[in-house]
């Protein structure tokens, strides 16, 4: 899309400092003059900051219009404590539901989000100073990720994300509440009862500094896209 390029624009008294000097009008009429190019001046103005900051960010994820509270999410995290959604209240926020024995979508979009946060803060040198932006991998597997497993697993992203434990009493609720799916396959012939694999839903959810869900990110979308949206979440 070609932006479009905004001259600098001088002062309304500048431009009527550059009108023609020396006609012969009545002063009545120069009075409705000035008065005139004064008025059109500041509309002139007017619509270029209208130009200027009108322009609405369009988001590359799927949009909760309108945004709804995020459902609480309350367990244990990989440090032993307790955690709810209260840790995370004034920041942006990345949610993924996954399991650490996933051998294939879960580290790929977790790598994706420690790229997303990586970069994001590497732009704005405060970012990781102040955590503005917060990500939580929140187990699907509650049986086998225990907060060690989990602190294990999150260290190799980055140490300053959540890893959450949700008691398997609390899982359906929990991912019904998010309209995500996570259930135990059938164990295939030669494997153990441990070795078992989770189908889960592979959503990103985007929460604001207010605590609304804004956004879902499917694995159709490519890192960058998800980077400008949780970018202009964080400019809110």
């Amino acid at each position: 899309m070609i932006k479009p390029q905004l001259r600098r624009i001088s002062s309304p008294m500048s431009l009527l400092m550059r009108l023609p000097i020396g006609l012969a009008v009545p002063a009545s009429s120069r009075r409705m003059s000035f008065k005139n190019v004064f008025l059109g001046c500041i509309l002139l103005l007017f619509s270029q900051l209208l130009v200027a900051c009108g322009s609405a960010h369009e988001f590359n994820g799927i949009v909760y219009n309108p945004p709804i509270v995020a459902p609480e999410l309350q367990g244990i995290d990989q440090t032993g404590e307790p955690f709810s959604m209260d840790k995370v209240k004034g920041k942006v926020t990345l949610l993924f539901f996954g399991y650490t024995n996933c051998p294939d979508v879960c580290p790929l979009t977790m790598g994706q989000i420690t790229t997303i946060y990586r970069q994001l803060s590497t732009e704005s040198n405060d970012l990781a100073e102040s955590n503005d932006l917060s990500v939580i991998f929140a187990s699907t597997d509650p049986e086998r990720d225990t907060p060690q497993v989990l602190a294990q697993y999150i260290d190799l992203f980055d140490s300053s994300f959540w890893g959450v434990q949700i008691p398997q009493t609390a899982l359906a609720e929990v991912m019904s509440a998010y309209s995500g799916l996570a259930q135990k396959d059938e164990l295939p012939e030669g494997k153990t009862a441990e070795q078992y694999t989770i189908t889960h839903s592979n959503w990103i959810y985007a929460i604001d500094r207010e605590g609304n869900l804004r956004l879902i990110f499917s694995s159709q979308l490519q890192t960058q896209q998800i980077a400008d949206d949780v970018k202009y979440l964080l400019s809110e």
